[in-house]
């Protein structure tokens, strides 16, 4: 009830018609500038109180309320605020998934925009995802490396180690500076690593992690983005880096075999876990683990676990879902998978990629996304079905080779969470 006596309903942001009533109500506050006797009051009400309207824009979703910039001058300062934006971040924590950004490695070649192929993942079209073109002539043509997402945000570097940070919702991004004192052998010889958790904080962190060691010691990189600047430090033991990395619980976790060629389940596994925050690096080294399989798809973080996808053999026509243990970094089997159901053209191979892991509304709803011969496929563990949620085309991709996606893809989130 406002002062005047009108009552004003502020919808849930969780109803399914929260982005049209935003718009129908950005309607009613353009028109009640004009003179028209019959605009309502609620919406002049609204207009004219500022902690009301914040508060109604709050509940509206990152995406829409890009677009609702254009209703006035006094919206966009509103909504381009950058205090704004991180309270609008802390009040939709954990947004789900929209697409997936991947990586062909044939293209990588390509400008950024025509290397990078998008998903959805949310029963959209794939041309409803927002493009890369914004970063056109920032990064040189055809020297696109490493990409990384975390929470909304997304970090790109070139072959020359140059960083951006951008946000693919609100297409404003930030070209880092390079940190000094790297050792010798340049930047090649760093894996960068971005962290983000806007649960805890709206700043981010970029770290460069040395893939080689000197006298026994792993040299780090460290950007915060609320100093704006970098800091350099030496960690041992040394960080026994490999292709298997993570970002779990504000800390890297690095996963790395004894034997690859070896059966997985009886040799050791060396974990190596940097907590960014503290600086601190443990390496916790296991014997065997006997639910292991050296045939691995995936690894990485979904909801706030840390998850391995494996087939128990190259010809088997199942995988299996993995979860780390907290405590002594051991693998629980929490599900399988079979595949027999998909219509297959070779039934003696399986040849799948898994892309990504989503989380859906739920808790323990999530869903494997993986290609199988060109085509995209969503499996949902809670209902057990799979859809075909996108064909890439044949210009996206040169063969069903599994190693043709590189594993460095993208999750886009829309959020407001500035740069």
């Amino acid at each position: 009830m406002d002062r005047r006596g009108v009552k004003i309903q502020i919808p849930s942001s969780s109803s399914c018609g929260f982005s049209s009533t935003i718009g129908k109500m950005s309607k009613k506050i353009k028109n009640s500038g004009r003179s028209n006797p019959q605009h309502s009051p609620a919406a002049e009400i609204i207009a004219s109180n500022v902690d009301l309207l914040t508060e109604i824009l709050l509940r509206v979703p990152a995406k829409p309320l890009v677009k609702s910039k254009c209703v006035s001058k006094h919206w966009l300062s509103l909504i381009s605020d950058s205090n704004f934006a991180i309270n609008h971040t802390r009040r939709n924590p954990t947004p789900l998934v929209s697409g997936i950004y991947l990586h062909s490695v044939w293209r990588l070649t390509e400008p950024l925009n025509d290397h990078v192929i998008p998903v959805s993942v949310s029963g959209h079209h794939r041309t409803s995802l927002p493009t890369l073109s914004f970063l056109h002539g920032v990064l040189p043509r055809s020297q696109t490396g490493a990409s990384i997402s975390s929470n909304g945000l997304m970090l790109f570097c070139d072959r020359d180690r140059s960083y951006i940070v951008c946000n693919l919702t609100t297409r404003k991004f930030i070209q880092l500076p390079k940190p000094s004192g790297i050792l010798p052998g340049g930047y090649s010889h760093y894996l960068p690593y971005l962290i983000f958790d806007p649960t805890k904080s709206p700043y981010y962190k970029v770290v460069l992690v040395s893939s080689s060691s000197h006298f026994n010691a792993s040299q780090l990189a460290i950007y915060t983005s609320e100093c704006a600047s970098w800091k350099n430090l030496g960690l041992s033991p040394s960080i026994e880096t490999s292709i298997y990395s993570a970002i779990w619980n504000g800390a890297i976790i690095w996963m790395r075999c004894k034997d690859w060629r070896g059966n997985c389940s009886k040799h050791e596994h060396a974990y190596s876990r940097l907590d960014v925050e503290t600086e601190k690096l443990t390496v916790t080294r296991v014997s065997s683990d006997p639910s292991l399989s050296k045939h691995m798809l995936y690894f990485g973080e979904c909801g706030g676990r840390l998850l391995r996808i494996q087939l128990p053999s190259h010809a088997a026509t199942e995988f299996s879902i993995l979860e780390m243990d907290r405590d002594d970094f051991r693998w629980i089997v929490k599900d399988r998978v079979d595949l027999k159901s998909l219509i297959l053209p070779n039934r003696s191979s399986c040849v799948i990629s898994v892309i990504s892991i989503v989380k859906g509304t739920m808790e323990n709803d999530i869903a494997v996304v993986f290609c199988n011969r060109g085509k995209v496929i969503s499996c949902n563990l809670e209902c057990r079905r799979m859809k075909v949620i996108c064909e890439l085309c044949p210009g996206e991709i040169a063969s069903y080779a599994p190693g043709e996606l590189d594993k460095n893809y993208l999750q886009f989130i829309e959020s407001l969470s500035p740069v």
